[in-house]
């Protein structure tokens, strides 16, 4: 149990870590793993089928989706790609544990 719950937290770290200034946006990340972007791709999805395009994520914390369906991006993963409109996701609240709050 107790790796179990290490592992989500180091996850949690990592996906945290690829937002900046509560954004992330699909185009200008680097090479991800691929827990990465099943993620990503559950977030889209998910966030989709909502009216406001909003979910919340079960590291605890909301994310608003746009998709930008005029510029296409290649999404890699350590184990493929995967050519897609490009994405901003944006952290819209929740806990932000280790991340700095103060204006």
């Amino acid at each position: 149990m107790r790796e179990h719950l290490a592992e989500k937290e180091q996850e949690r770290t990592i996906i945290e870590n690829l937002f900046t200034d509560d954004k992330m946006i699909i185009s200008e990340l680097d090479v991800v793993e691929p827990f990465v972007r099943k993620v990503i791709l559950s977030w889209i999805g998910k966030a989709m089928a909502t009216k406001k395009q909003t979910i919340k994520t079960d590291y605890g914390f909301t994310v608003q989706v746009q998709v930008h369906r005029d510029r296409m991006v290649i999404l890699q993963a350590e184990d493929g790609v995967l050519k897609m409109p490009d994405v901003t996701l944006e952290m819209k609240g929740g806990l932000s544990v280790g991340r700095d709050t103060d204006g």
